[in-house]
């Protein structure tokens, strides 16, 4: 249903580019980007023309912070003696993480599990940037795929995972969109909601509905989609008149 043109014609009718610019994460990345300058390794997560590759660098960055964050704690464990059973707790206490394929916490995506495994075992006096590690830094989004996105470091939530293909449905508070990212760490579908003559309604249970409506897009029923869409007003009646109308196959 990816290639279904009705997405093509909701994203003509309702841009979300100052939605993104404005969002928490742009304002998120703008405040944290400098962190990527002592990173080279890592720099080419600064280049965002799109939703999905600013999502993609608040991960990545979400990572650095937890990577300098990590080496401070371990350093002051070294220091204080701190005992070697709760250590790897306590440098990790708080810090946001990502559960990989084998229920293991993941908390600098950008190194292998070996690499980071070598943290909780080092003294680092105050070392900053990538250091020796460097040159071993992985592409998480390679390796993991759209498993990132589910974490705790994304700004994305889960709606709804289509088992067979491994493709998920997300969404983006601040924008409004949903977001179908495939086992690739691809976009597969953009759907942005809410246009300038919606209604105000109640999002209390936005989640619940936007999750009944990715059940369509995943069972390929466009016409159960277009009906949700109408139904808990996703979209204005003049826009879902046009809808029906099929003023998206002119495109």
């Amino acid at each position: 249903m990816s290639d279904f043109k009705l997405f093509k014609f909701l994203s003509v009718k309702i841009p979300k580019n100052n939605s993104i610019a404005l969002s928490r994460d742009r304002e998120f990345y703008s405040t944290n980007s400098y962190y990527f300058s002592n990173y080279p390794s890592l720099k080419h997560f600064m280049i965002i023309p799109d939703g999905l590759s600013l999502f993609k660098s608040i991960i990545i960055l979400k990572s650095i912070m937890n990577f300098e964050e990590m080496k401070k704690r371990t350093s002051i464990c070294y220091l204080v003696n701190f005992p070697e059973e709760n250590r790897r707790e306590e440098i990790t206490k708080n810090l946001p993480y990502m559960v990989d394929s084998s229920g293991k916490k993941r908390y600098v995506l950008f190194l292998s599990e070996e690499m980071e495994e070598k943290i909780y075992a080092n003294y680092f006096e105050d070392e900053v940037g990538e250091g020796d590690y460097g040159n071993q830094f992985i592409d998480p989004f390679r390796i993991f795929g759209n498993r990132p996105f589910t974490s705790f470091l994304s700004p994305l939530i889960v709606l709804y995972k289509e088992e067979f293909t491994n493709t998920i449905a997300f969404y983006h508070i601040d924008s409004e969109t949903i977001y179908v990212i495939d086992d690739q760490a691809c976009l597969e579908a953009f759907i942005p909601l809410f246009d300038k003559f919606s209604p105000e309604v109640s999002k209390t249970h936005i989640i619940a509905k936007l999750i009944e409506l990715m059940k369509a897009y995943f069972n390929n029923d466009k016409d159960t989609f277009i009906s949700l869409l109408g139904k808990d007003h996703l979209i204005s009646t003049s826009l879902y008149e046009k809808v029906l109308l099929g003023e998206y196959d002119k495109l």
